[in-house]
């Protein structure tokens, strides 16, 4: 009995270690180095191996070799000794190990090209080998009888597969398939797998490479283990086989990174404790896994273990499936229900041809009452689940966002005197004064005729993190840090009088001019200032997390910061140190990194680098902290759900926060593109255009000449009824082969150029009864989510996208891969004039590489649907309600054709059925007008004005030496 609980204790230990490590794989830091990691992981396994053996009384088979008969199995199973072993299996075992390791890292590498639940199939492979080279079962003869020496191998494999062996390969099969079925069920992501950049041929070769050699190592270990004496001998050869892999592991790490300036990748030491516990929890559960299913396959085979583990895989996935039906990512119904089938049957009649008695502590047959009685429930959930909708959830959507706009247009102009002004300043404030000159502000608001007089949140936000340090390390930063920085311009307030000192003639100069004239329209109330001001395309100021939180808010352990001085011609790695490694690391079998044929400037931060940056932004215990995501190929249904219902956007500020969307490194050409400008890590007081999640840069208004651009002066019924988006990719969006697999705009242009038939997705389509024209005239339309071709998507709706051109390269390898680009891409002309885009109804707004649209304003004043998809904060964000003032578009695209569909209607072909769908376009016209009257009204020229005017009276006083005492107090208060 002893014996006994110590086997189900090591095949539980197995199937616990198997889940931990499959579901933390794509999440953990150490894909960040993956062949790093490989060895530490290896390293540590292998030292834990060794100390374990020591524990080898209390382990199974402790008092020799195992016995003939396992626990585990009935006595009518046969017995589980395989052939002797060879000399030379040991060193094939190792090879094997470090060749699958290389082929995991190449396979990750180019992940969205991988085909999933291939490797379902590694059981089929042990029965494979059990049959044709594994234990020689003789035919029963009667002792007088002589051997046979001519029998054929026809006769011995109908010998073989007598009794319960042909039900036990038809169980491994259908266990196999019904497992491949329900991993091949996840949606894919809009990542690129394009015929012209990679080959899907040869990553699925790799993939059944990898599951031949899976089956390699499970085998020869299986021959090797079951022939050494003790449990003690069994660890230790196990320890030896993992430290010689590692050793090999390191050997191709060093190879790979020859002509690198350092061992280990640059942005490591950012990592810290993170990393480190990774490898530690990671290293335990890996060593779990592997002592307990060595010493499973010692005792019963490898098929045993292996089928556990591969029931337990399937179901979860198959169960993951089930609990999607009612979303926008779930399958039919019959697609999610059978794969469950296939597995639950599969196993159970795996339990009895294997003659496995029990199974991690549970008898057979009250698990196989267990497992009928999921099937049935799960049958149940599956009819009862409903996937149809009634009306289109945009309706509600739409409906909804109308009534908070409602509000919160009432709650930002609530006050209609200055004492309900300073009230409410107040109360948002918590109790807080308003800042001097607040009565002067305030008359000019309302001579402005401003909407909004008590909501100012960007503001707040902006400015909260610089109540921190004291306002004189304010000061001391503008000449330390910034006085020489490239690409700063400076404002200077002295006196009522207002300057800056940038000479070159440039579109700059225009928009400074233009700043400096609104700031003269109120200077006179201002204190005396100098105004950083970022000219560059990007936000600047990144600092970490923990320097702004470090004991509870950002008013302590800010100071010291003060003291960095960044060089100019260096890399800051996510430590705050001074590196000049140009290489993205150990990234997952391809270098990213390569500066000279790109031309990129000497002194520039890697993607890599930025991402761990940027991520040390994100609050201790975030996803967008401890979670590195590297699974591109499949959308991260968690990552969306929290702004999203089903497709569709519905909080637009949760959208553009990255720390809940750690996907989000992979899917944005701000993250995937190199800067040419390291950003600071210190807290310095940039302003900037915009900023993206995680920066400290104060968002400032910036006159745009291009804003002030007409509109085409046609109303929206005689606009064209299509999404037009013309764009052009430049060096910076074609520099590194991440950002033209990732880019928001590959992916987009991917997505709809659509060179590869067999990609799929998912949409919100109609069902229409009764037809136009049908004898009954009646129509109902309900809606569902379906699984449809891309292409046949693509036809149905009236998108004009494309690349008008793509900007020159220095360097063979950026103007190569200028070239494959814009053959999988496509060129579109572009319009013959600025005013192209607005004679359509719908116009796509996309980020450019480092900021927002350029065009926003313009399309919000005038009668064309703004789509909008962006990752950055302006100074008017916070005044847009998305589905009133504008369309959201995750920048994921999976909602993107759905809701184009809602309002432009469907007519053709689809899902193998005609349809007619007429579309919302009362809603689209509705959305046209709203933004175009509100963005008269609440975003001119007078509205950034009243906007600056708060803004340089709350830095006014952040930077004063008496900020905690003075303050506007009403007079006879």
């Amino acid at each position: 009995m002893a014996q006994h609980a110590r086997i189900q204790s090591t095949a539980l230990c197995a199937v616990i270690s198997f889940i931990w490590i499959s579901t933390t794989l794509e999440t953990h830091t150490l894909n960040q180095w993956p062949r790093l990691s490989s060895f530490l992981i290896l390293l540590l396994s292998a030292g834990l191996s060794w100390i374990v053996s020591y524990l080898s009384p209390w382990l199974p088979g402790s008092n020799g070799r195992f016995n003939e008969k396992s626990p585990l199995l009935s006595d009518e199973s046969p017995p589980s000794v395989p052939k002797r072993p060879r000399r030379y299996f040991v060193p094939v075992v190792v090879l094997c190990i470090v060749v699958r390791l290389e082929l995991f890292h190449q396979v990750a590498a180019k992940i969205q090209c991988s085909t999933p639940g291939v490797e379902s199939f590694l059981c089929t492979l042990i029965v494979f080998y059990d049959v044709f080279f594994g234990r020689k079962y003789e035919p029963p003869t009667a002792p007088w009888e002589p051997e046979d020496p001519w029998r054929s191998l026809t006769a011995e494999l109908l010998d073989w597969f007598k009794g319960a062996r042909l039900l036990l390969v038809g169980s491994v099969l259908l266990l196999n398939i019904g497992t491949y079925l329900a991993a091949s069920q996840k949606v894919h992501s809009t990542y690129v797998c394009s015929p012209l950049f990679d080959s899907r041929a040869l990553v699925f070769l790799m993939q059944l490479l990898g599951l031949v050699l899976d089956a390699a190592i499970a085998i020869l270990l299986w021959r090797i283990l079951a022939f050494t004496k003790t449990t003690r001998a069994r660890l230790r050869t196990i320890s030896g086989i993992q430290f010689s892999a590692a050793i090999f592991v390191w050997f191709v790490y060093l190879l790979l990174r020859l002509g690198h300036t350092r061992i280990l990748p640059s942005g490591f030491r950012g990592l810290g404790w993170l990393y480190v516990f990774d490898i530690a929890i990671d290293s335990f559960a890996f060593s779990v896994l592997v002592i307990s299913t060595s010493l499973l396959i010692s005792e019963i085979g490898p098929l045993g273990p292996l089928g556990i583990i591969t029931f337990t895989a399937g179901f979860l996935t198959s169960f993951r499936s089930l609990s999607w039906l009612a979303e926008w990512q779930g399958t039919s119904k019959l697609a999610a229900i059978l794969p469950l089938y296939a597995i639950l049957i599969g196993f159970a009649v795996f339990l009895y041809t294997y003659n496995m008695r029990t199974v991690v502590f549970i008898r057979r047959v009250f698990l196989l009452v267990v497992l009928l009685a999921v099937l049935i429930g799960t049958t149940a959930y599956t009819l009862l689940t409903n996937q149809v909708y009634s009306r289109h959830p945009l309706d509600d959507i739409i409906y909804h966002s109308r009534v908070e706009a409602n509000r919160w247009s009432t709650r930002a102009s609530i006050s209609n005197s200055l004492r309900v002004a300073v009230e409410e300043y107040r109360e948002r404030n918590h109790g807080r004064d308003p800042p001097p000159n607040f009565d002067k502000w305030f008359e000019f608001a309302r001579s402005r005729k401003s909407p909004i007089i008590d909501h100012f949140q960007q503001i707040g936000n902006d400015i909260l993190p610089f109540w921190g340090p004291n306002p004189e390390a304010i000061r001391q930063s503008l000449q330390t840090v910034l006085a020489e920085e490239p690409g700063i311009a400076w404002v200077r307030v002295a006196g009522g009088k207002v300057s800056h000192d940038y000479e070159a003639q440039d579109d700059n100069r225009q928009s400074l001019d233009n700043l400096v004239q609104m700031i003269e329209s109120f200077a006179e109330h201002l204190r005396d200032m100098e105004i950083p001001i970022n000219l560059g395309d990007g936000p600047r100021v990144l600092t970490p997390w923990v320097d702004l939180y470090r004991q509870g808010g950002p008013s302590t352990g800010i100071d010291m910061a003060f003291n960095f001085r960044r060089s100019e011609t260096a890399n800051l790695t996510s430590d705050g140190s001074v590196s000049r490694d140009t290489s993205q690391g150990d990234a997952a079998g391809y270098n990213q990194g390569d500066a000279e044929a790109y031309a990129v400037p000497q002194a520039f931060l890697t993607p890599a680098v930025f991402r761990e940056m940027e991520a040390q932004t994100c609050p201790a215990g975030s996803s967008g902290r401890t979670l590195r995501h590297w699974n591109v190929r499949d959308v991260c249904f968690p990552c969306a759900s929290g702004h999203s219902k089903g497709q569709f956007v519905v909080d637009w500020d949760g959208s553009l926060e990255r720390c809940g969307q750690p996907d989000m490194s992979r899917l944005h050409g701000f993250y995937l593109s190199y800067k040419e400008l390291s950003p600071f890590q210190s807290l310095v007081p940039v302003f900037s255009k915009h900023k993206a999640s995680g920066f400290n840069d104060i968002v400032i208004p910036w006159p745009d000449a291009i804003e002030d651009e007409p509109d085409s002066n046609l109303d929206f019924r005689t606009r064209r009824d299509r999404l037009y988006w013309r764009g052009e990719l430049g060096m910076g969006d074609l520099t590194g082969d991440e950002i033209l697999r990732g880019g928001h705009k590959q992916r987009l242009l991917h997505l709809l150029s659509n060179t590869t038939s067999s990609d799929e997705m998912i949409m919100m389509l109609p069902r229409t009864a009764g037809m136009p024209g049908g004898t009954s005239g009646v129509r109902k339309t309900t809606f569902s989510y379906e699984k449809i071709r891309t292409s046949e998507a693509n036809e149905l709706l009236p998108f004009d996208v494309g690349v008008s051109s793509y900007a020159s390269c220095q360097g063979e390898r950026c103007a190569a891969e200028a070239a494959v680009a814009a053959a999988e891409f496509g060129t579109k002309e572009a319009g013959k004039d600025a005013q192209e885009a607005l004679r359509h109804r719908y116009v796509l707004l996309l980020d450019e590489a480092l900021g927002p649209p350029q065009q926003v304003l313009r399309t919000l004043r005038s009668s064309s649907v703004p789509f909008l998809a962006s990752v950055f904060r302006t100074w008017y964000t916070e005044r847009l309600v998305p589905w009133v003032h504008f369309v959201p578009v995750d920048v994921r695209f999976q909602g993107l054709h759905s809701t184009l569909a809602y309002f432009t209607g469907l007519k053709g072909r689809v899902g193998g059925r005609d349809e007619y769908y007429e579309g919302n376009r009362g809603n689209a016209k509705s959305i046209a007008l709203e933004g175009r009257t509100w963005a008269r009204k609440a975003l001119r020229r007078e509205d950034m004005e009243v906007y600056l005017f708060r803004l340089l009276l709350e830095w006014g006083r952040v930077i004063d030496a008496d900020r905690d005492t003075i303050g506007f107090k009403l007079e006879g208060r």
